[in-house]
């Protein structure tokens, strides 16, 4: 029973340090959807870029088209997060991928609004959320671990600790690349999504 109460302990410990990256997904979101409604056509249009424009990318695509985009697109956030964790003094900047991944989810789910009424938040709720959840909570994780990371790596500058940080490197790689995998799970969701979207629109 101890055991498995402090594992319990342990697995509330590390979704806390999740919410204040949680928080910052959510203020991406909103930003996102201020952005989309005031028409900032450049900004907005650079998110759709990255984070994937969902009706016209989904209109008319295939499975493997969706999917490819989506994972290279969640990729590409992930890679600039794991070279981020590498480097001594990004870890402020890491906490601006989350926010940008809710910036371009904001942009999405405004962008249905504005096309389909009251029914593209449902549309949002079935086809955007599944997939998003998913790739939200790897890029949360990847974001934590990439702090935690260039933390290290800022604190072993003057601590002459590299030996430390260099064996903290090789589970860093493996925790993303699992997080990879993960990102994978949720292009495969969303490309599946994409596939209701066209028959039923």
């Amino acid at each position: 029973m101890q055991e498995i109460s402090r594992i319990s302990t342990d697995e509330k410990k590390r979704f806390k340090t999740l919410r204040p990256i949680m928080l910052l997904i959510l203020l991406g979101v909103f930003i996102g959807t201020l952005v989309y409604i005031f028409n900032s056509n450049a900004l907005s249009g650079s998110l759709n870029e990255l984070n994937t424009d969902y009706l016209s990318l989904r209109s008319n695509s295939t499975y493997m088209s969706v999917m490819l985009s989506s994972l290279f697109n969640s990729t590409l956030m992930l890679v600039i997060l794991f070279l981020g964790g590498l480097c001594a003094v990004a870890f402020p900047v890491v906490l601006l991928v989350p926010v940008y991944k809710g910036m371009g989810l904001g942009c999405s789910v405004a962008q249905l609004y504005a096309s389909m009424g009251q029914k593209g938040f449902i549309y949002a709720l079935v086809l955007i959320l599944p997939s998003a959840v998913i790739s939200c909570y790897a890029l949360m994780i990847g974001t934590r671990e990439a702090y935690r990371m260039s933390a290290q790596c800022f604190g072993a500058i003057f601590k002459s600790k590299i030996y430390t940080v260099s064996e903290n490197a090789r589970l860093y790689l493996v925790k993303f690349l699992i997080l990879e995998a993960i990102l994978s799970i949720s292009a495969t969701i969303d490309s599946i999504c994409s596939l209701v979207y066209n028959i039923y629109t």
